[in-house]
């Protein structure tokens, strides 16, 4: 029988609390932390749910339940044909669709310049020459 790490081990505790609180991260680190400030439980939330082990176990808590890739796709069609409003199904659906990777992934980039005069002006022409190319790919 295999040893589950500690990770591992807060991940299978983590997930059906995270689904129990309607994948609300910073809430169900509240109820695990009870101690922790608000503001730190937000950041350790955005964490958590971005960790891949985290996410592998809310995966499989999920397809536990029956909220499959397949359930998602019944309930986003439904919810496409409706009248009413169905955000609470739909961010569900968006949340679950993060979590197993099925979203492009975003991509950002910070960049701290430290130039003065004509340097400044020909590092500039560099970064829109690198956007340039970057859209020219993307389309």
């Amino acid at each position: 029988m295999n040893k589950l790490s500690k990770l591992q081990l807060k991940a299978k505790r983590f997930a059906p609390k995270y689904l129990m609180n309607n994948m609300n991260g910073t809430k169900t680190v509240m109820e695990l932390q009870p101690t922790m400030k608000h503001s730190v439980a937000k950041n350790r939330a955005s964490e958590i749910v971005a960790n891949p082990t985290y996410q592998k176990e809310i995966i499989r808590e999920l397809e536990e339940t029956g909220f499959d890739k397949k359930e998602r796709a019944r309930l986003l069609k439904r919810n496409a044909k409706q009248k009413r409003s169905y955000s609470a199904s739909n961010q569900a659906i968006d949340i679950a669709t993060k979590i197993e990777g099925d979203y492009a992934p975003q991509r950002r980039e910070t960049l701290n310049i430290n130039l003065t005069g004509k340097e400044l002006d020909a590092r500039i022409q560099e970064k829109l020459q690198e956007l340039k190319q970057l859209q020219a790919q993307t389309g």
